[in-house]
C-alpha cells in the first residue's frame, strides 16, 4: 500500500502540471477514492505462504490486515485454486474474509469518528458476489481466473453497491 501512496503522489504532481495547482487540489480534495483490500491478502499471502500460517492465527492476521488498511487510510469473498478442479469456494477463506470485513467495519467506524470531515465506508462485496457465484446463469460468466471477477461482474457490483454507499455517505 505504501507504493500505491507513492504512485498517488506522482499522479498529483502530474495533475498539477497539466491543470494547475488550484484545480488539481480541488480534484484531489473532492475525489472519490476506492481502496480494495482483503481477498488477495487472504488468498495469496496467508494461505499460500507457510510462514504466515505459522506466524499468525486467522484472527491475528485479519487484525493485522485491518490495522494495515486503517494505517493506509490515515495516510491518505474469495474463490481460489484451493477450491479444486470444480473451483468451489473454500470455507476457510470465506470465514476469514467475513472476519476481516467485520474488523474493517469496526475500524472504519472508529476512523469516521476520529476524522469527521472524511467519509469512509466499507463496500462489502461478499454477499452480492456470493449471490452472483450461486446464480451464474442469471449473471453470465463470473470469473476469468481463480479469483478475479469478470468486467461484467464488477459492473453489476458497482451499479448495485456504489450508488447505495454514496447515498448513505452523503445523506
Amino acid at each position: 500500500m505504501s507504493r500505491q501512496l507513492q504512485l498517488f503522489d506522482e499522479y498529483k504532481m502530474k495533475l498539477k502540471s497539466f491543470i494547475g495547482e488550484k484545480r488539481a487540489d480541488s480534484v484531489v480534495a473532492n475525489g472519490l477514492y476506492v481502496v480494495s483490500a482483503g481477498s488477495n491478502d487472504i488468498a495469496n499471502t496467508y494461505f499460500h505462504t507457510l510462514t504466515r500460517l505459522f506466524d499468525y492465527s486467522v484472527s491475528s492476521y485479519t487484525e493485522l490486515l485491518a490495522r494495515s488498511a486503517s494505517s493506509f487510510l490515515q495516510s491518505f469473498p474469495t474463490r481460489t485454486l484451493a477450491g479444486g478442479i470444480e473451483r468451489r469456494c473454500t470455507e476457510d477463506y470465506n470465514q476469514m474474509a467475513q472476519l476481516l470485513n467485520s474488523k474493517l467495519t469496526s475500524e472504519l467506524h472508529r476512523l469516521n469518528g476520529a476524522f469527521p470531515r472524511a467519509r469512509m465506508a466499507l463496500i462489502d462485496i461478499y454477499g452480492p458476489l456470493l449471490d452472483i457465484m450461486k446464480n451464474p446463469r442469471k449473471y453470465g460468466y463470473v470469473f476469468w481466473d481463480s479469483f478475479h471477477p469478470t468486467e461484467n461482474v464488477y459492473n453489476i457490483l458497482v451499479h448495485g453497491l456504489l450508488g447505495k454507499v454514496l447515498v448513505d455517505l452523503y445523506s
